[in-house]
């Protein structure tokens, strides 16, 4: 999903590695475009890969999502989206850094408030962003640890 050129290197090996295809979403973003929007993008992506799964000579029986922070949390709102939608078909998912807890009430997120990469401050700003028009009744879909995860696909988190 979206990133920066680190990023999409670091997904480029990772699929170079896995040796199958890939879709690469590039999705809105907030604080332009708060919370559903990069969902919905997401989503949508899924639902016309399924589509045009010929054209892309891949098995949409076969998915695996990935993503790293803010993908990672975009893949696993997709899967839990899906599975409640009666959406594709999920296989795997892989995780990386996953931002998915809104609550914030973890002991690190207690602890570290000054780091210098990323820290508890900015990652409450991060959450009132990218919710800033509320979770329109959405909230599992913008925190997915939230959500009830019996029947999710198999998960990979890094």
């Amino acid at each position: 999903m979206e990133g920066t050129p680190v990023h999409v290197g670091m997904m480029q090996d990772m699929i170079r590695a896995s040796k199958h295809r890939a879709v690469y979403v590039k999705y809105r973003l907030a604080p332009k475009h708060p919370f559903p929007t990069a969902l919905m993008d997401a989503y949508h992506a899924l639902l016309w890969m399924v589509e045009h799964s010929d054209f892309l000579k891949i098995d949409p029986k076969n998915i695996t999502l990935a993503g790293d922070s803010a993908g990672g949390n975009l893949c696993a709102s997709v899967a839990l989206y899906a599975r409640d939608h009666k959406g594709p078909h999920i296989k795997k998912q892989l995780l990386i850094y996953p931002v998915i807890d809104v609550r914030q009430t973890s002991d690190s997120m207690k602890m570290f408030d000054d780091t210098p990469m990323w820290n508890s401050v900015l990652n409450k700003a991060m959450w009132e962003q990218y919710l800033k028009n509320g979770d329109l009744g959405m909230l599992k879909y913008a925190s997915p640890i939230l959500a009830d995860l019996h029947d999710m696909p198999k998960t990979y988190i890094e």
